[in-house]
């Protein structure tokens, strides 16, 4: 019952803001397209692990979950004319609810990864399809005023998981090696697939396609990794999808399998980081989406080309390299889950649903500013999400 509520309120909240923004965009094209979406996204994504860790520490998953989607909900309406603070308020409301639901869900059954990938797999529907209502400027408001206030209202009723404090690995405290090998392999491998584009990525129905086989990897790569194994669903998604990639180009069926296998791993690579982090489960999340919006940024801001199809070998490259970390890997609860390659599977973040839609590049004149502004945020969120985490634990002790 919680999974299907967060599931449900995950493509209504990611919906919703590519509703808004997008219908800013089409109805006042002056606004930029990538001003807007740099703006919402690093909002959105790089104050996660803010966010995460004070929801960590008041423990208020739920509160956070249900005020965010709220506020997700109202903000295009309270700034209707406001396109600027609209984006801002957005990216808030979407932080606190990712923060709050993720951390929510990744304790609902602990030691498995199904439960993360099915509540990742409605936001990638939920932004392709809320890209597609915004682009047409059809921005029905009176649908996320309605609906998401009475789908969050079920979350006052529903029991929040208890934290975990079952064994970890040693030294999972004294060392942040192991979460940082899984954050930079999905940085890395976030860079290289948002860089690549289809020709046919530009057909609405194709790009769809794009879109569902991005959510049917991610719902069934958990339950398939807790049946099969971790390792073989998250080392085995990527490599499988590499030449099937390359072939992409010439053929749709290649490129969409191709993009499936690939975010069998999703789950993987999530709950891989909260396994080293069960006391924030929350602020693990927000490292995740740090990490997606770290290796984004040169595509998002258009400072980097797409690349082409044949380019796409590349990825083999970083999908080695992150491989390398399992050697560093050792078992938990009877499952290897430090697998770094499995930050494969979140080559096609939220922002990648935006590119699917919209067929011009989403750079502009100041790419490079606005890829310069970007960074250093992500910098200096990094370097205080890490001192605050540090500085907790060390007062704890």
């Amino acid at each position: 019952m919680s999974l299907c509520v967060y599931g449900i309120l995950h493509f209504l909240v990611d919906g919703v803001g590519a509703v808004t923004v997008f219908t800013i965009v089409s109805r006042d094209p002056s606004l930029g397209v990538s001003r807007l979406l740099l703006v919402y996204g690093l909002i959105s994504f790089a104050a996660r692990p803010f966010m995460g860790l004070l929801v960590d520490v008041r423990a208020q998953s739920r509160v956070a979950a249900l005020f965010g989607s709220l506020l997700v909900a109202l903000a295009p309406v309270v700034f209707a004319n406001r396109p600027l603070t609209a984006a801002i308020a957005l990216g808030m409301g979407n932080a606190l609810f990712h923060v709050g639901a993720g951390s929510i869900c990744f304790r609902l059954k602990p030691g498995c990864a199904g439960p993360s990938g099915l509540f990742a797999a409605p936001g990638a529907v939920g932004v392709a399809v809320g890209a597609l209502i915004g682009v047409g400027a059809s921005n029905q408001l009176w649908v996320a005023l309605v609906a998401i206030p009475l789908v969050a209202a079920v979350i006052l009723f529903l029991p929040e998981p208890l934290r975990e404090t079952q064994s970890r690995p040693a030294g999972l405290h004294s060392s942040e090696v192991p979460v940082l090998s899984v954050l930079i392999s999905i940085a890395l491998l976030s860079f290289f697939g948002l860089a690549l584009r289809y020709s046919w990525q530009s057909t609405p129905s194709l790009a769809m396609g794009m879109v569902a086989a991005v959510a049917i990897g991610r719902a069934s790569g958990g339950l398939l990794a807790d049946q099969f194994g971790w390792r073989l669903i998250a080392l085995g998604g990527p490599a499988l999808a590499v030449p099937l990639l390359v072939g992409g180009g010439a053929n749709v069926a290649c490129g969409v399998l191709g993009v499936a296998l690939l975010n069998l791993a999703l789950p993987v690579a999530s709950t891989s980081v909260f396994s080293r982090m069960q006391d924030y489960p929350a602020f693990s999340f927000g490292l995740v989406s740090l990490a997606l919006i770290a290796g984004g940024l040169p595509s998002i801001t258009g400072i980097v080309p797409p690349l082409a199809p044949a380019s796409v070998g590349v990825l083999a490259v970083p999908v080695a390299w992150s491989g390398l970390f399992l050697a560093f890997s050792r078992p938990f609860n009877g499952r290897w889950i430090k697998v770094g390659g499995a930050g494969a599977a979140l080559l096609l973040s939220p922002h990648r649903a935006y590119a699917d839609v919209v067929s011009s590049p989403l750079g502009s004149g100041s790419a490079f500013a606005d890829f310069v502004v970007g960074t250093v945020v992500i910098l200096i969120v990094s370097g205080l999400s890490w001192m605050a985490l540090r500085a907790i634990r060390a007062r704890r002790k």
